[in-house]
C-alpha cells in the first residue's frame, strides 16, 4: 500500500512539473502572464460581460456621433477635431524638466510646475483642450488627451 501511495505521489509531482512548464510557455518575455493573450500568442477578443449580446462599443460610439449624418461628415468632424487638438498642443510650451531627490521628476509647462497626475489646459478659438500628465521622466513628458470643453466646430 505504501508503495502504491509513493508511486501516485511521484506521478502527481511529474504532472505538476509538466503543467508548470506549459504555463511558462504562455507567459511573456519577463515571465508574467499576459491577460487576453493565448498560449500561442493570439489575441483574445475580450469584452465586458455586462454588454448585451452582439454589442460593439465602437459601432455604438460611431452611431451616437453620426446622429443622422453621413459617415463622410463624421470622418470630416473627427479630422477637424484632430487638427484642433494638434493646434492646441502647439500652445504647450515646455520650458523646464528637472528631478527632485524624493519627489521624482517635474516639468514647467506654460509657466506652471506640473508632476505626473496633474492636468493641463489650453484655450484656443476652438475651445479649451485638457490633457493629463501621465509620466515625466528622463525621456520626456507623456500626455493623454482628456476632453474638450466648449468645442466649436468652425465650418
Amino acid at each position: 500500500m505504501r508503495r502504491y501511495i509513493y508511486i501516485l505521489s511521484i506521478g502527481a509531482i511529474i504532472a505538476c512539473t509538466c503543467s508548470a512548464a506549459e504555463d511558462e510557455d504562455s507567459a511573456g518575455q519577463d515571465g508574467s502572464i499576459q491577460p487576453g493573450v493565448a498560449a500561442d500568442g493570439a489575441q483574445d477578443d475580450l469584452r465586458d460581460p455586462f454588454w448585451p449580446v452582439d454589442y460593439d462599443p465602437e459601432a455604438a460610439q460611431l452611431e451616437a456621433e453620426r446622429g443622422g449624418k453621413s459617415l463622410d461628415q463624421v470622418a470630416a468632424e473627427r479630422e477637424k477635431l484632430e487638427e484642433s487638438w494638434n493646434k492646441a498642443q502647439t500652445k504647450l510650451k515646455i520650458t523646464g524638466l528637472s528631478r527632485m531627490a524624493e519627489q521624482g521628476y517635474f516639468a514647467i509647462i506654460n509657466d506652471q510646475m506640473v508632476r505626473a497626475g496633474d492636468t493641463l489646459s489650453v484655450e484656443i478659438a476652438d475651445g479649451v483642450f485638457v490633457w493629463k500628465v501621465v509620466d515625466i521622466g528622463s525621456e520626456g513628458i507623456k500626455l493623454r488627451r482628456l476632453h474638450v470643453r466648449g468645442y466649436r466646430k468652425n465650418d
